[in-house]
């Protein structure tokens, strides 16, 4: 299946799947429970290759977007950047918990820096 994503073409797979808010969106901690159906036929491979690359240190990013069926040109809610902070292995394939990335040990949220956001060096 082929979908837009911020202006480029993107290429889905399907993959039976149930998702479970944890919260409400409004919330800093937001987040969400996802069970896969890949029966450890999938994650497994992309967890291999991950671990092949060097890459296991950086935990994967989940990006949350949600759909009306009749209203398909963007989407509803959405993006919300999440992420994944511990895969496991079930007899029926694997499930995480996406959270809002944390970035520091008391709050979530966005880190402005002066790389990003250069109008901060006059309050510096």
């Amino acid at each position: 299946m082929l979908g837009h994503g911020g202006g480029v073409v993107q290429e889905y797979e399907y993959l039976p799947m149930r998702m479970q808010p944890k919260d409400t969106r409004g919330d800093l901690d937001f987040g969400m429970r996802v069970d896969l159906g890949d029966l450890g036929e999938i994650i497994p491979e992309e967890l291999q290759r991950v671990i092949d690359a060097g890459t296991s240190h950086i935990k994967p990013t989940v990006i949350y977007r949600a759909w009306r069926s009749d209203k398909l040109s963007e989407p509803m809610i959405g993006p919300i950047v999440l992420q994944a902070d511990e895969i496991s292995r079930t007899r029926d394939g694997s499930s995480f918990e996406a959270v809002a990335p944390y970035l520091n040990l008391t709050r979530t949220g966005e880190a402005y820096t002066v790389d990003r956001f250069s109008m901060l060096r006059g309050f510096l």
